[in-house]
């Protein structure tokens, strides 16, 4: 090729090819995320193909039986009921005179009903750690000079904690602000 027919030159192109790589990386790694909603990429399948990438940060979401991996992975419909029932709930958590153990029984009937077969446990976890992400995300947002973060569900979980101040199946009042509070004390004591 000669540089009148040709308008990418070598360094062009192997850029432009490494980036549509670290792209389709980026995604293969997320993807592999617990409650997050798949991406694709342009060339998915074709790139699939050429770099058969495996996903780094998988070994922090699998459970390992002997010698074969299993990988848990929580469907995004899925977390989707589960704040729904568990809005749909917070009434009954909110009443001293409910058990809590009834509610998560029947939001996990809830979750049953929709196809969705999962222990009482396992929604607790995957609730907790929504719950967790969320409050990383709104520490984060609120230190000077960060960049806005958004976490899957943001606005669902915000709206909870915004109306009732505190996360409803929790006997005491976890916030924000008295997690930000503990780990200024602490480092406070520390000086």
């Amino acid at each position: 090729m000669t540089a009148e027919t040709c308008w990418f030159t070598v360094n062009k192109v192997e850029g432009r090819w490494r980036n549509l790589v670290t792209l389709y990386k980026t995604s293969v790694d997320r993807n592999s995320l617990p409650n997050v909603e798949p991406c694709t990429v342009a060339f998915h399948s074709d790139l699939q193909a050429l770099v058969r990438y495996v996903p780094q940060r998988r070994h922090n979401y699998e459970r390992k039986k002997g010698r074969s991996v299993i990988m848990e992975r929580f469907p995004a419909t899925a977390s989707r009921a589960l704040l729904q029932a568990y809005q749909d709930s917070i009434s009954s958590f909110m009443d001293p005179n409910v058990n809590n153990r009834e509610v998560w029984d029947d939001i996990r009937q809830r979750l049953e009903s929709a196809g969705h077969r999962y222990s009482t446990v396992k929604l607790k976890e995957i609730l907790t750690g929504m719950i967790k992400g969320y409050e990383n995300c709104q520490h984060h947002n609120n230190l000077p000079g960060a960049i806005r973060r958004h976490v899957p569900f943001y606005r669902e979980l915000s709206e909870v904690f915004g109306v009732h101040g505190r996360w409803p199946h929790l006997p005491t009042s976890r916030t924000v602000a008295m997690k930000t509070n503990r780990k200024f004390k602490h480092r406070l004591r520390e000086l």
